[in-house]
């Protein structure tokens, strides 16, 4: 027999140190938008809209996102974009209106698009064919184990300290994810020489693989769920956490220190 190939290579502890980190980081922040808009607004409606932003932009760019990926290097793409989605973690601290929120909301949707095809991608490829099917497992279960994680540490951490202070625990979650991804390689594949036939098909026939339809339809429901889940522990969060939410003014309070 054959002797087995490695899985647990470098680049690929790298990639699902980052993805982990990087969900993580990412869950935090869509739980506790919610419950902070909540304490400035007193209008649970202006929290779930915060969640449906990020979102609809995170869908409109996904359209986009795979055309990138294919003439882009995949390493810089990934930097970039984590510079980019640590940018607008920091625009939180610039103002705190509702309206620029949302507009931040908006800009990390865009962000997180790009991140999560960017890892899949790159996942996929640094994975040896004979162990696709367990290397695969093992990356989904950290985006599941940062997804579980996420709300979970931000809505404990804010019953005890400030939103401020969670962004900027945040920030330094996705930083340590910016410097992993310089030690990750450009895994795109190198076309063959050969002249390929023109494609004169409509950019819009070709951006969408229809065999993904159905799978597509299932994930949305399962974030319908989890979209659902977490602007009910915002907007209902008092009866949760009756010390945070009882009168929203002891967050309140630590919401600007």
């Amino acid at each position: 027999m054959g002797k087995k190939v490695k899985l647990w290579t470098n680049q690929y502890i790298v990639i699902i140190s980052l993805t982990l980190v990087m969900f993580s980081a990412f869950y935090m922040i869509t739980a506790s938008f919610p419950v902070y808009v909540s304490t400035i607004s007193d209008n649970p409606a202006i929290a779930g809209t915060m969640t449906t932003t990020l979102m609809v932009a995170s869908l409109i760019t996904r359209f986009f996102a795979s055309v990138i990926i294919q003439k882009v290097n995949m390493k810089l793409l990934l930097i970039v974009s984590l510079l980019y989605f640590l940018g607008t973690i920091a625009l939180t601290f610039v103002n705190d209106s509702i309206g620029f929120l949302i507009f931040i909301r908006a800009l990390q949707g865009i962000g997180f698009c790009m991140l999560t095809n960017l890892v899949f991608t790159i996942s996929s490829n640094i994975v040896p064919k004979s162990r696709l099917g367990e290397g695969i497992v093992f990356f989904a279960m950290s985006t599941s184990v940062g997804t579980t994680l996420g709300p979970l540490i931000a809505i404990s951490y804010l019953a005890n300290y400030s939103f401020q202070s969670m962004m900027m625990l945040t920030l330094g979650l996705m930083s340590f994810s910016f410097v992993c991804s310089f030690f990750t390689k450009n895994t795109g594949k190198k076309e063959q020489d050969r002249p390929q036939a023109t494609n004169n098909e409509p950019f819009y026939k070709y951006m969408f693989d229809k065999r993904v339809l159905l799978p597509s339809i299932l994930v949305s429901l399962n974030y319908m769920a989890i979209a659902g889940t977490v602007n009910f522990s915002g907007t209902k969060g008092q009866a949760l956490c009756p010390y945070c939410f009882e009168t929203y003014e002891p967050f309140r309070k630590k919401a600007y220190i």
